[in-house]
């Protein structure tokens, strides 16, 4: 305490000592508690207990200077004494406010959480409209790990008007800690609403919006977060960089990711994330770079092998390429992508034994996914092995795949097996599938030669067979 305010909190008790001599006797026990108070603002305790034990020991149930007294006690040091005297006023005047309000100062000075809320919840079952008390309880059972109590306090608040600023963004909290999303987003929502501009409250409901996968809404909102976060924020900038790439907007994607790369280029995380923006918008050169930067500092990155296989695929650097999905095959032997696209390049080189190797070690990996079991079939029916062909292409349909690709492929193998009835069942289903434009000239074409070779049979069945000559003209020729 400065001796400044020491000083003038003493003149103010000598004037008050010289009111309590010359005034009414009556008054005396004013003037005096007035000196206590005095006193205390001062930090002089020891002077304020004397004048208080001087109260009460003329009037020992001044209830005044017993309030006071407690109040000196817990400044002093001292709580468990002045917790005694709130106990023993709350237990003769039940109804008397102070009580309470003095219990709640002595139990935060002596640090009891939970005798800290039941005091609070006895005070709001006598005073249920006190809002801050009511605000305080939340706090405290947030504090002790009751997420479940605390938002039913927030609510009872809302419920009765009561809508200090940061409710809302409490409640937010506690939901998205429960892992309640869509009440987390309601409540974040509001306290946009009621306060807008909070970057933490902006930065939540866009996690919240990403994770739901409502990409568009979250890209919306943290457009909305970069423009009140600091220059430098990363969450915020990746947030947007994410959304962006998730929608598509590829070109944004690059841009943010790029000041993301400058602010932390240690990260192969974002390294990686950069790379796959760089790739998407088209840059593959740049991805490639950026790839083979994460490679430089992680050569076992399987994951960085299998993204720059792919991008120099799409560059057309096949041997390159396969160069890539093979070591990435031999870092992930549990991951089927690169067995799913060493299959794929293989097939499309007319490499049909090794397509068919891929494809199994694919489907050792899922044995539940109908892709692979379409694409083994496919192989196989260039293997013009057609059993096994007809096999997957069967155990595909029982998977549940109905693309018409799978059809289609189902109508050349029944072709392939001369069986023309159930070459166009499989056709009508293709085009029921809503092919693209691709598949259904192919269909309509296989129809068109079905057609053809059924109506050329029809035609040779039509023929008389040829007649043998008379035995008269076999002699004449002999």
């Amino acid at each position: 305490m400065s001796s400044t305010r020491q000083q003038r909190a003493l003149r103010a008790v000598e004037k008050l000592k010289e009111l309590a001599r010359e005034g009414p006797a009556a008054e005396r026990p004013v003037y005096l508690r007035r000196m206590a108070e005095l006193y205390r603002r001062g930090g002089m305790l020891a002077e304020a207990r004397k004048v208080l034990d001087r109260l009460l020991a003329a009037d020992p149930l001044d209830l005044k200077a017993l309030l006071a007294l407690a109040g000196v006690l817990v400044e002093a040091g001292e709580p468990e004494r002045a917790l005694s005297i709130s106990r023993s006023l709350q237990s003769t005047m039940p109804g008397l406010e102070e009580t309470y309000l003095l219990e709640l100062k002595c139990l935060e000075a002596m640090d009891r959480p939970q005798e800290i809320v039941r005091a609070l919840a006895a005070y709001l079952g006598r005073f249920p409209d006190r809002h801050r008390a009511r605000l305080d309880l939340a706090g405290w059972l947030e504090a002790l790990g009751r997420p479940g109590s605390a938002l039913r306090e927030y609510r009872t608040l809302i419920e009765t008007g009561y809508r200090p600023a940061g409710i809302h963004e409490r409640m937010g909290a506690l939901y998205l800690r429960a892992g309640d999303l869509p009440l987390a987003l309601k409540s974040l929502t509001e306290a946009e609403r009621l306060a807008p501009g909070k970057a933490r409250v902006r930065e939540a409901i866009a996690r919240i919006l990403y994770e739901q996968k409502s990409y568009p809404a979250a890209l919306d909102a943290a457009r909305k977060l970069d423009a009140v976060a600091p220059p430098d924020s990363f969450p915020a900038r990746r947030l947007l960089a994410r959304a962006a790439l998730q929608c598509r907007e590829y070109e944004l994607a690059v841009v943010a990711y790029e000041s993301l790369v400058e602010a932390q280029p240690e990260s192969q995380a974002l390294r990686r994330e950069y790379a796959e923006a760089l790739f998407f918008n088209g840059d593959l050169r740049d991805s490639a770079a950026e790839y083979r930067r994460v490679l430089q500092v992680d050569p076992k990155d399987g994951l960085a092998h299998f993204r720059l296989g792919e991008v120099l695929r799409q560059g057309y650097f096949l041997e390159e390429a396969e160069a890539e999905y093979r070591t990435a095959q031999l870092l992930m032997p549990s991951s089927p992508l690169p067995f799913e696209r060493l299959g794929d390049m293989a097939l499309a080189a007319r490499r049909h034994h090794q397509a068919v190797g891929a494809y199994l070690r694919w489907m050792m990996l899922e044995p539940g996914n109908p892709e692979v079991h379409a694409r083994l079939g496919r192989a196989y029916r260039m293997l013009h092995e057609l059993e096994n062909a007809r096999k997957h292409l069967a155990r595909a349909e029982e998977l549940g795949a109905g693309s018409a690709a799978l059809f289609y492929e189902r109508v050349l193998l029944e072709r392939a097996c001369g069986q023309n009835r159930e070459a166009r069942q499989y056709a009508r289903r293709t085009l029921d599938a809503g092919p693209d434009a691709r598949v259904r000239a192919l269909v309509e074409h296989e129809l068109r030669e079905m057609d053809r070779e059924e109506h050329e049979a029809r035609e040779r069945a039509a023929q008389p067979p040829p007649t043998s000559p008379p035995p008269q003209q076999w002699r004449k020729l002999a």
